[in-house]
């Protein structure tokens, strides 16, 4: 990403130009009829394991992108919502860990960053 990008994207954060996570991320949507909330996990299993882990995996990653570029109030919450449904689905399986496994190696990854650092104090 440039610099004139970045700070793009700043300007825009800071004028409150956040898309509504049910629009940005696809594997949301706005439930219907209006006002009725969001489906938080609408994908649907493809019926290989593998298939559908790799396609958590990518998920996980459009989460992690989105939550990076507009870390709101809003995303700090968006995760709960999320595992909620998967929950709710009472289906857990490829796509499922696979997301959830992509979300904790990047909890991982940051948690040893903040020990590091930590450490050096």
């Amino acid at each position: 990403m440039s610099n004139i990008t970045k700070l793009a994207d700043v300007r825009d954060r800071r004028r409150g130009e956040v898309p509504h996570h049910a629009e940005a991320l696809s594997f949301m949507k706005r439930r219907k009829p209006k006002g009725t909330g969001i489906s938080y996990w609408t994908v649907k299993p493809s019926g290989s394991y593998s298939r559908d882990y790799e396609t958590g995996r990518a998920l996980g990653r459009e989460y992690l992108a989105f939550i990076g570029r507009y870390p709101t109030n809003g995303s700090a919450t968006l995760l709960n919502s999320i595992v909620r449904e998967m929950a709710e689905r009472g289906r857990v399986g490829g796509l499922e860990f696979g997301f959830l496994n992509c979300v904790n190696e990047y909890a991982m990854f940051a948690a040893s960053t903040v020990a590091s650092v930590e450490a050096r104090r």
